[in-house]
């Protein structure tokens, strides 16, 4: 039983390090925040289903054009074709921009910190069941 939870525990702690690791990217210098279009959307399949990532386009502090895939999926291409979205990303690495979602990013912390501490307390004997 113990050997299940160690290795819940180390799964745990390494795709908080891996989440945790991209965020803190954005926090490594001077945020910048924009302002992007949607212009196009792409079909993505991961085996078990399909949906659309959209593509948006902005222009850098510098003058560059960045385009890149949003990171969610949606069933349907939405936002659509034209909607003005929010970017963020790092004044020295524009093209590592994303679409700032705050709720969805702590609901992702919390879940996993909620799951890691009841291993935890699973592990040294706090939790019965």
């Amino acid at each position: 039983m113990n050997f299940f939870l160690w290795v819940g525990i180390v799964f745990l702690v390494f795709v908080l390090v891996v989440v945790a690791r991209d965020d803190l990217r954005l926090l490594a210098g001077p945020l910048v925040r924009t302002a992007g279009t949607v212009f196009d959307h792409r079909r993505v399949d991961d085996g078990d289903g399909q949906g659309y990532a959209a593509i948006i386009r902005f222009t850098a502090g510098d003058g560059r054009v960045i385009e890149f895939q949003d990171a969610y999926w949606t069933g349907a291409p939405t936002p659509p074709v034209g909607t003005k979205v929010g970017v963020v990303y790092v004044a020295h690495a524009p093209d590592k921009a994303r679409v700032p979602r705050p709720i969805a990013r702590a609901l992702i912390y919390a879940f996993l910190l909620g799951t890691l501490t009841l291993l935890l307390l699973k592990l040294v004997g706090w939790l019965k069941g």
